[in-house]
């Protein structure tokens, strides 16, 4: 390193010896200057003055064949379509994403509900959850039909008397009522069906003779009797009420009668009323 700035220095010494030089020669010659000699050994098109770092540069491209300078081959660098320059903020901003789709699921269980209300007492009954059925029997009230209580009423259910020895004779359009009307209330978060199941009434002291029996319904709180009345005459018949949709509840009113006709054979009679809801 020594060595060469001893170099450097030495041809500064003579190229500024040899300027000064030249300058004699020409001193006499007042037309003469210094540009004369850049221009003449071509100083001023070859030799930049000012800024010299030392420095040389060179940069080449090739559009018209962009693989001359490839090492790596079949890659596509032509933009727009070859590839995208990332950047952070702005409209040129491609932003990123990244997500998981979790399957999700939710399980409502069915839930069911009755209501049975009539003659001095309620019962109700609630299933939750699938599998959950049950018979539960009301306790402390009944359906009666006597000519005390209900009294006897026509083909029109219009009352015809009552009392422990009313004067109503039998008759083909003769009727005892039951002595209550039945109030039903059902509920589902499921589509479900209600219905009433029963059978004709069994003689207790008379064996061998039944006792049909006659329904009728309102869905309307008694304002409409939309149901006119169905007829249990045959064992398990199953009175069909209609469907709900799920969430919906239903109100029905029952009333009921029997037969108090010139066949009808005097005595007790028992039996049961099913009311029930089933979802669907």
């Amino acid at each position: 390193m020594k060595k060469n700035l001893v170099v450097s220095l030495v041809l500064a010494f003579v190229l500024v010896f040899s300027f000064g030089v030249l300058a004699q020669e020409n001193s006499d010659d007042t037309t003469w200057t210094s540009a004369e000699y850049w221009t003449e050994y071509g100083y001023d098109e070859n030799y930049d003055r000012f800024d010299d770092d030392g420095l040389e540069w060179f940069n080449d491209t090739d559009s018209r064949n962009p693989g001359i300078y490839t090492n790596l081959l079949e890659l596509n660098r032509n933009r727009p379509e070859g590839y995208t320059f990332d950047r952070n903020g702005g409209e040129e901003d491609n932003d990123q994403m990244l997500e998981i789709e979790l399957p999700t699921y939710a399980y409502i269980p069915c839930y069911l509900e009755i209501t049975l209300t009539g003659n001095q007492g309620t019962t109700s009954g609630k299933s939750f959850g699938p599998g959950a059925a049950g018979t539960r029997q009301a306790t402390g009230y009944m359906l009666v039909f006597d000519n005390e209580i209900g009294g006897f009423v026509d083909e029109d259910w219009m009352s015809l008397g009552a009392g422990q020895n009313a004067e109503v004779a039998p008759g083909e359009n003769v009727f005892i009522a039951g002595c209550d009307i039945f109030k039903v209330e059902t509920y589902g978060n499921e589509a479900y069906r209600y219905e009433v199941e029963s059978s004709p009434l069994v003689a207790t002291d008379n064996p061998g003779a039944n006792l049909p029996m006659h329904i009728r319904t309102s869905f309307s709180l008694g304002d409409a009797w939309e149901r006119d009345f169905d007829t249990i005459g045959a064992p398990n018949t199953v009175v069909p009420m209609g469907t709900q949709a799920a969430g919906e509840a239903l109100t029905a009113l029952h009333n009921f009668r029997v037969p108090y006709g010139m066949g009808i054979v005097h005595g007790s009679y028992s039996g049961s009323v099913i009311f029930r809801v089933v979802s669907i």
